[in-house]
Order: C-alpha cells, then structure tokens, then sequence
C-alpha cells in the first residue's frame, strides 16, 4: 500500500489533531471517488489500489436481468460468453476512464446537472452497474447531498456486495456526518471481505482517537501495521499516541517516527511526531531540530509551535521559547493548548503572557531592493495572484544566485492548499532542478491528486526524482502509470523505465523500452544511444551502428553520437555470458545484460545527472529462447505491466515449463507479479531459485527476498539479504543500507546498524547528495551504541 497522506478539514477542527497524519483518501467523498472509479469496470469488478492489491475477492459479474428463471446455458454457449466478457472487459475499463474523466472535468466546471444527466443516460441503459451508481454518488458527495449519496452507494452494493470503494465512501460519509459508529461498521466490512486492508484499520483508529478511544486506537494502528509494516499513516499516528499517552515504548515510538520520516521526509505533522519524540526521549537538541523543520512547513499550526516552545525551554534557550509559546497561544484559537498540559510531564513548564505584543514583523523593503518589493506583493496579493508573484519572486531569486532563499519560496509554493496541478507541476520541476527532490515529490504528486492521477507528464518527471533517489520500486509505479495514461507511446517514459530496468539488472526490458520510445519517437537521442551500447555490449555492434547512423540521418550528426559510435566500434567490449535473457525471433544474437545509459533531457527529466552504468557481474552463457516462448514472455510482460497480474503469472509460468522450469528473467519478473498478488510463499520460493541459480546476475533479487523475510519477522535472514543487495548497488543505489541498518537493529545488533547507516551517509556524499535527517538517525545510532558498551 502507497499511503495517501494530507491533512483532512474534518478532524482539523481540534488543531491536537493536525499532528496525526491523516489520509484524504476516505474523508473527502468526491475526491476519493472519482480516482477509485477508474479501477472499476462492469465485468471485471476489481478494487483500486487503496492498500494491497487483491482481487481475488471481488471477481464477479453484476448481476444482468433474468429472461427466465430456469434457462440455462450449455458448455458451448458459457464458453462464447465468457469469451465475450474477456473481450469487453478492456473496452469497460477504458470507457469507464474516459467517463470518470469527464464527469470529473464536469464537476471543476461547475457543471454538476451536466454530470448527472450524462450519469442518469447510462444508467437507464445500464442499470445494474456498479461504478456508475458509484460515479453517481460522488457526484452527489461532492454537491454534499449526504442522503443521495448514501442511496447510491447503497444500490452500488446491491449490485455488486464485492464493490469495496462503496465502502470507503460510505464511510466518508458517515465520518463527515459525525456518525462514526457507522463509519467504523464500513470500516470493518471491508476487513471482513479484505482481512489485510490496512487502510482501514487505519480509518478506525482515527475514528477511535477522534472520540477518545485510545487504546482502541492504538489497537487498529497495530493491526495496521501487522499487516503492512510501511503503513506510514499508521506507524505515525501511533508513534504520535505512545509519545502523548504513555501507551508504548518511548524506544519504539522512536524507531516508529525515524522510519515514516525516512520515507516522508516532507509532511509537517510526522517531523512534528519525531521531534515530540525526541523531546519526550530527552533529546532535546534533535527534537528542536525537526520541530523547526515542522513550522517551515506550516508556521500556522499551534501545537507544532508549543512544542517548539517546549523543546527551546528544556534545551536551555528561555528567549526563544517563551516567544514560540506566545505565538502558539495566539494561533490557539480553539483553547487546546491548557489540554495537552496534562499529557506534557518532561520538560520545564513555562507560563505564557498573553498580554505581551505579537512577534514583530520583517522590516519593509529598502529602495532598490527587488526581492524585497516582490516579498511585499506576495504577502498584499490575493490569493489567486500569490502563485503567480511568489514564481518572479523565485526567478529573481535564482537570477540573484540565491538558491538557499529559491528554494523555501518554492517550498511554501508546493505547500499551499489551491486547484492548480499544472503549477504544480512546474514548482515540482523547479525543486527537482535546485536539487530538493523530496519536495519535488511532494509537488508532483499533488499535481497528480489533482488531475485524478491522469497527469502522464508528473508521473514520469515523479519517477525520474524517485529514480535519483534510488527508489525503484516507487519510480517503476510512476513511470508504467505515465506509460499506461499515454497508451505506452510516451518516449521519455519509455527511455526512463529502460534506464531503471538497466540499473536492476534488467538489461532485456531496458532494451524492450528504448526499442519502443524509439518507434514513438525515432529522434530521441539518448534512446538511441543507450540502446546502441546495449546492441554492442550484447556482442552485436554491427546493429548498435545501424541505430547510431539512422539517428544521424534524422537528426544530424552530434559529438554524443559521434562519442558513442566511437565507443561502440572501437572499445574491446568482451561478451558478458551472464545473460539469462530472452532473445527476440528477429535479433541476430541473444541479448546480455550490460548497459550504459544517457542523461535525462529538459523538463520531462527534470534536469537529472546521467545514469551511471550497471555492468552485470558473474558472467554465465546466454540463452536464447525459440519464437512461440518469446510471445508468451511478451505477453506475460505485457500483463503485467497493465497490472494482469493473475494473466501475466499464468503465462510466466507457460515460459518456465517450456525452458525446464527456470529461466531467469521469467523467475525475477513472475516474482514482482506475485507480490502484487500478496502469494507471498510463492514469490519467496521463486526468488530463492533465482538467487542460487543466479543470483549474482539479478541482484535486485536480493532486496526483494530481504522484504519478503522482514514481513515474516525472519530480521536476521532479512538483513543478510539486504546486505548481499547493498553490495551489489552500493555505488549506484545506497537506498539498500537503509533497509540493512533498519533489520539490523530490529534484531539488536545496534553497532551494525550504525555501521550500515554510516556506508549510506559516505555513499550519499560521494554521489552528491544528503538528507538532513540522515544526521539525527546517525546520533541516535550512536548515542545507543554507547549505551549497550557502558551496560557491558
């Protein structure tokens, strides 16, 4: 599951609340709906990706009117018809995300009538499908017409009892209505049909907390977590409670709010959880730390501010503290802050003067002073012209070489709560350009929220920042939903997933994508030159110049080309025999796995460094496969890039009957369709045959064996997985020493655990970059290191 995480009005009444992190997904009815709808079709019945994917459950047809109660269909007819569902199946899917589209373009036009009446023609020609009864309750949800609403998620579910976004919404609804014993009820059915849904677990433990329940808050967080130990919403909002509430472990609240805040380094209200943590732990310098990284980020929020204040005050700085907690008594406007008194037991008590003037302004711009005067006009503007005044104030600022000054300016930018995914789009590709791509990520994706997830051009500028972090997993998704949204004819797209597939040891679907952005676009460039490296390194230079030189026929010759033909002909590039990939009928030579890829260009890939070249190791020789097996691998490849996952098994497994049972691109990829399906055993057993038979070819199996073991609790035969894949990538990715220190000191072994997070800062370094965080999680590491030897 891919946590949604924004603050939700509903609960933000009590500004207590703003610290736990809260998904819109189930509390803002039309937004949610709209986007889940998408996943829907008549005859295929799935649920979107809320948390784990499973459709296994929800794999009926509606119900269709009965001619006569006693006819039946002989095996012939059940046969066509299941044939003909198969086939309308696709044509549903698209015609139900056209549809969503347009309805959803209906309602920020305003034109809601527009929307029902478009709704109401289909429905009486189609009454009994599901998604558009729920299409048509979103629209009902977002005119908040609760009692319309209602009846139409109601009618969804008689027609379909499996359809479990109704569910989500219904209790949205029943959230917004202040009803939340009805919410909950929601809440649990969908456990009952999905038992490992962590969303809803999650939903009530908020639920729980809002009326008070707190320890079965922390209960639903738990069993959150039980079943998707990366529930960032979860792991927060209980880290927030055992730290208020005395009701865990101030060490495993910590580790909790470390985790969330490695992989969501850019949310004020889980820096606010950490940094509360620290202060309770006594740490008081890193608490003041993230707590001031809060308050950049949302310098309007009381309790970030009082804890602030708190933290200074048991750091020693009085000064400091005392106008912190003046500021918060100010913005506190809802009196909450007298209430957390009695949950605060560390740290001085320190009395606000509510008499005292407010903290004193900036001073007014000097003549001649452009930042100045354009800082006056940000701060006088209205709010639909802020935007534009804020973007010439950070022009100027880049223009004045003031990068530090930029950046907190695109940053509040990428904050702001307003319609508009195409500024945010460019304030993404901004922070991605000054190097802030945890901020740029936040902006890419809430230009993808906005637009409903159809917004190609984020998905793939998303996936070239997570990429340059080293998140492949995460960058994979963006970058096959940017392909999916263009019908898999976005060259730029293309030419980023075969630059991740190549860095994961994939070389054979590197090739596949740079052979398909160049169809979709013959000029690219750094396509070409990939690919052609990748022709010469699989011992076949002859071809790898034929695409260098229809390159120079179409666009001119260039020093790239002319460096890469050189390389191309000239190096000594021995045949790497370590490939265990697929060869196409057509290709001339199997292909091997080594390649070397270009840089990303202009907007699209966000000005990012050129890739550094993966050479596979433990060289083995290469198999070729005969016509009929290729089809299927393609076809198994093509399922599951659409997300078939259940299709694209079936066939991966038809592969491996026909090569003996193991052919290594088979084993890796069937893998990831597994996972996808939750089959867990049977993903492990597949990585374990991969990894003895080739492990040192696909390394990235390594990484996905060391999840799978962590999910089992197995921490020890986790991180030695881990390790194994930190080795292979250390140089390219050092994101896997991440995930070894974290098992290591799961399983006690602190000093490794801070050996393995030092390797990650020095690796960071050398590759140009480091997280501010990175520091306080190595002072931990290190304050407990000392502890364990003074016990011993």
């Amino acid at each position: 599951m891919q946590d949604r995480i924004a603050p939700v009005k509903s609960f933000i009444a009590d500004p207590r609340l703003s610290r736990l992190v809260l998904p819109a997904l189930a509390l803002t009815l039309f937004l949610f709906g709209i986007s889940s709808a998408r996943a829907q079709t008549d005859q295929m019945g799935q649920t979107p990706d809320l948390s784990a994917s499973d459709t296994s459950a929800v794999n009926s047809t509606p119900a269709r009117p009965r001619r006569h109660a006693a006819q039946t269909l002989g095996a012939r007819k059940r046969g066509a018809s299941a044939k003909r569902t198969a086939r309308t199946a696709k044509t549903g899917e698209a015609e139900l995300k056209a549809l969503s589209e347009m309805i959803n373009r209906y309602i920020q036009e305003g034109r809601q009538s527009q929307a029902h009446r478009r709704l109401d023609q289909l429905i009486a020609a189609n009454p009994h499908s599901a998604p558009l009864h729920y299409l048509k309750a979103q629209v009902y949800g977002f005119e908040k017409k609760e009692q319309e609403a209602e009846a139409e998620l109601r009618r969804t579910l008689e027609i379909e009892p499996n359809y479990l976004p109704a569910y989500f919404s219904l209790g949205s609804l029943y959230t917004n209505t202040n009803e939340p014993d009805r919410a909950i009820a929601e809440f649990r059915e969908i456990i009952r049909r999905r038992p490992n849904d962590a969303t809803a677990y999650t939903l009530i433990g908020m639920l729980e907390y809002k009326r008070n329940n707190i320890d079965e808050a922390v209960k639903n967080y738990r069993q959150a977590l039980d079943v998707d130990p990366k529930a960032a919403i979860a792991a927060n909002n209980l880290a927030s409670l055992y730290a208020d509430h005395d009701k865990g472990d101030l060490d495993e609240a910590m580790r909790l709010a470390q985790d969330v805040v490695l992989r969501h380094p850019n949310q004020p209200g889980i820096l606010d959880t950490l940094g509360w943590v620290y202060y309770k732990k006594g740490l008081y310098e890193q608490s003041v730390e993230q707590l001031r990284k809060a308050i950049a980020m949302d310098g309007g929020n009381p309790v970030f501010r009082y804890h602030l204040g708190m933290a200074l005050a048991a750091k020693g700085d009085q000064e400091e503290s005392r106008r912190e907690l003046q500021i918060a008594a100010l913005l506190d406007k809802n009196k909450v802050l007298a209430k957390m008194e009695s949950t605060n037991e560390k740290g001085p008590k320190v009395k606000v003067n509510l008499e005292e003037p407010a903290p004193i302004l900036p001073p007014a711009a000097k003549e001649g002073d452009r930042v100045g005067e354009l800082r006056e006009e940000v701060e006088s503007a209205k709010d639909d012209e802020r935007a534009r005044v804020r973007r010439t104030l950070v022009d100027e600022l880049i223009k004045q070489d003031r990068k530090k000054e930029a950046v907190d300016e695109l940053r509040i930018m990428a904050r702001e709560e307003r319609f508009d995914p195409i500024g945010f789009y460019n304030t993404g590709n901004a922070l991605a350009r000054l190097g802030d791509t945890d901020t740029a990520i936040d902006a890419y994706r809430k230009a993808i929220s906005q637009r409903q997830g159809s917004y190609a051009r984020a998905h793939n500028n998303l996936g070239v920042v997570l990429l340059r972090q080293g998140r492949w997993d995460d960058a994979y998704q963006s970058l096959i939903s940017a392909l999916k949204l263009e019908s898999f004819r976005y060259s730029e797209a293309s030419y980023n997933l075969g630059r991740l597939y190549s860095m994961r040891g994939e070389v054979d679907l590197a090739i596949r994508e740079w052979e398909r952005a160049l169809k979709v676009q013959p000029d690219h460039q750094d396509a070409a030159i990939a690919l052609a490296r990748a022709y010469a390194a699989d011992g076949n230079p002859s071809r790898a110049v034929v695409v260098l030189d229809a390159l120079v026929a179409r666009t001119g010759p260039s020093s790239e080309v002319t460096l890469a033909r050189r390389e191309v002909l000239f190096t000594d590039t021995e045949t790497d025999a370590g490939a265990a990939s697929a060869k196409s009928p057509t290709s001339s030579k199997p292909r091997v796995m080594r390649v070397s890829t270009g840089s990303p260009r202009d907007d699209e890939r966000v000005a990012s460094r050129s890739a550094p070249r993966l050479v596979a190791a433990s060289p083995s020789r290469p198999v070729s496969v005969d016509p009929e097996t290729y089809v299927l691998l393609q076809r198994a490849r093509e399922s599951r890039e659409q997300g078939r996952y259940e299709d694209a098994v079936k066939d991966y497994n038809r592969v491996l009957a026909r090569l003996g049972g193991f052919f290594a691109p088979a084993n890796l990829e069937m893998s990831f369709a597994l996972i996808n399906l939750k089959r867990d055993d049977e993903a492990l057993a597949t990585l374990q045959a991969l990894t003895t038979k080739a492990g040192a070819r696909y390394p990235i199996a390594y990484y996905h064996l060391g999840r799978l073991y962590e999910l089992r609790g197995q921490t020890g035969l986790a991180a030695e997985n881990f390790q194994r894949a930190a080795a292979a990538y250390g140089e390219i990715n050092p994101q896997f020493l991440l995930d070894v220190s974290r098992v290591r000191e799961k399983e006690g072994n602190v000093g490794a655990a801070l050996e393995a997070m030092e390797a990650y800062v020095r690796a960071t370094e050398r590759l140009g970059g480091k997280h501010d965080w990175a520091d306080a999680r190595l002072a931990e590491l290190r304050k407990k290191v000392a502890l364990s030897t003074t016990k011993n």
